[in-house]
Formats: C-alpha cells, structure tokens, sequence
C-alpha cells in the first residue's frame, strides 16, 4: 500500500483487502521497492550501465579498483561516489561500533515495533516491572533505552488493543501465537514473565491514572508531533494514551535490533570526501549512510535517510559534472 493509503486506513480491518491482493498478483510495488525501480529506470534510461555484486575496493585520482567473483580490475574513473549505504556487511566494524546483538530463542527475531508503541492501551516494562521511558518516542532512541536496561524488556498490552490495533506477527482473526504471554489480571500476567506481581500492578494502575488525567506525567507520551502522527487518530485529547484494563492481559519480549548502520568518511556540502587534514580528496564523493551522517548518532525520522542520500547524490553529481574531467 501506498503511504497515503496507510494514513487514510490505519488498521487492518479498514484495509482494502481485495485491492492489496490484486497488486500482488499485478506485481504492482509501492513505497521503498517502487522509489528504487524509478530510480533504476531512471539510470538505465539515462545511459548508465549497472552492474551488480561489484565492489569498489580502492580510487586514485582517474582510476578505481573493482572486484568480481574474486577479480580485481582496475578501469579509468575521474570520480567515483560511494552511495552503498551503512556498513551492515564489515562484520569487524559492526563488532567494535554496535551494542551486542540480541536475539530471541537463539535466533534474530524479525518483528519490528514502529508505530505500533505509540497506540494506546500498551507500555513498556522492563525487569523490575517499571516502565523506563517514552514508549512513542522515534526507534532510534527506543534502540537507546533498550540498551540501557540490564533485564528484559516486556510490551504489555490488553485485549482492547488486540482488538483494534495491528499487532506484528498476529494474524487478522487468528489464534494468539504461544510466544505471546497471557494472563487474567496484570498480577497473574506477571508471573508468567518473570515480573514482580505488585509490581506491574501498579505500574499499569498508574498509568491508567495518566490515561484518565490525559497526561503522561512520567514520560510525556503523546506531547511530541512525532509521537501524536503514530497514535490512534480516532482519539482527539491524546491519540497515545488509553487504559490497559480489558482482560485478557498480554506481554511480548521487546530487544533491540537495527534497520541499517551509518557513518563513513567526511564530506564537504557537495559530498567531496574530505582527507584527515580537511582538504578535498578530487574525484572522490560519499552521499547517504555511506558518508558521516549530519546528526551524528541521532536520527529526525523514518525516511531521513532517504532524503539524504537523495539529495547528496543529486548534488554529488551535479558537482561532478562541472568539476570532473
């Protein structure tokens, strides 16, 4: 679906169900997929010619080194740009840049939560049956706090949210999967997590209380525009906050994980890689996650990485053009 078509329908059980099967069948994409094909089709049409599994392993001013299947060729190059995004493949760097990798069962669990903390009717709890932070707030600084907690971290939600909201990995009208906890009350969903009892008890009272005062004293979930556009719409006063009071109760474990990596060489407002001494390397260019990012390890929103690297290239190839020979 498109993301107007997101915006207008929200939920699954408003989804035009029989339209999204037709461009299935049609083979009809939208969103990141169809935003690369058109750029695609933009290069080729342009003159460009693409080649895949090719790496670039080393520039000098006029020539680049690639390798393929194992061999390297060097060609002449005036300028090369590096547009190949973060470095999710240089497992060393990964190693040494990133905070140890979670995983559920023994194995990465690829159910990811977006938009669906800033919903009413869930929290987040971690070990001691507390809630930590601002549910709502943007997954990079979720990703944050999650690296923070020394235990396990727990999204409780109840049977109103399951009802209305989309929830990862649950089918529409389907069974609740084993791996989702249950419990009558909040005191007896406790005690299938490993959590306190009195504890979460109160933990959900309180915010309850918050949810009646329209207000999230604790953490502010609801005040930012950010967190407000991935609520319930439906919902004037606060579209994040709603109770958790309709049995039954439910939890999932919540780890962090990673949609991509950033950061790379220094470049100037046209992308010209700048060496340690801050002269212009020529000929040289990094745009997107393959250059230092320009809010550093924060992140505005989803999509930001798009624009970036979109409009770097675009003036990478334009500086290029007028300076390359």
């Amino acid at each position: 679906m498109s993301f107007a078509e997101w915006e207008s329908w929200r939920y699954p059980d408003r989804f035009d169900w029989d339209l999204l099967r037709q461009r299935e069948r049609d083979g009809v994409r939208t969103a990141g997929v169809a935003l690369v094909a058109g750029l695609l089709d933009g290069v080729v049409k342009a003159g460009a010619q693409v080649l895949t599994g090719v790496r670039v392993t080393g520039f000098r001013p006029g020539s680049a080194c690639l390798e393929h299947a194992g061999h390297v060729t060097t060609i002449g190059a005036s300028a090369v740009i590096l547009a190949t995004g973060g470095f999710d493949r240089d497992r060393p760097r990964w190693a040494r840049l990133k905070p140890r990798a979670q995983r559920a069962s023994g194995a990465p669990f690829y159910r990811s939560l977006v938009r669906e903390r800033g919903l009413p009717r869930q929290i987040m709890v971690n070990a001691s049956g507390q809630r930590f932070t601002d549910e709502a707030q943007p997954y990079n600084e979720i990703g944050k706090a999650l690296h923070r907690q020394a235990g396990p971290v727990y999204l409780i939600f109840d049977e109103g949210y399951l009802a209305r909201y989309p929830m990862p990995g649950v089918a529409r009208d389907g069974p609740v999967p084993a791996w989702v906890a249950r419990g009558g009350s909040p005191a007896a969903l406790a005690s299938r997590i490993g959590v306190g009892p009195e504890a979460l008890k109160s933990t959900v009272r309180r915010w309850n209380q918050a949810c009646a005062e329209g207000a999230d004293r604790d953490f502010g979930r609801g005040e930012s525009a950010y967190e407000r556009f991935c609520g319930d719409p439906d919902i004037a006063a606060n579209p994040c906050l709603g109770p958790i009071d309709r049995a039954p109760y439910y939890a999932v474990e919540v780890l962090a994980g990673t949609i991509g990596t950033k950061g790379g060489p220094v470049t100037d407002t046209d992308g010209v890689v700048l060496a340690g001494d801050g002269s212009p390397i020529a000929g040289l260019y990094a745009v997107g996650n393959a250059a230092a990012f320009w809010t550093a390890d924060g992140y505005p929103g989803p999509g930001a990485t798009l624009a970036v690297g979109m409009t770097m290239g675009y003036r990478a190839g334009q500086h290029a053009g007028r300076n390359v020979r």
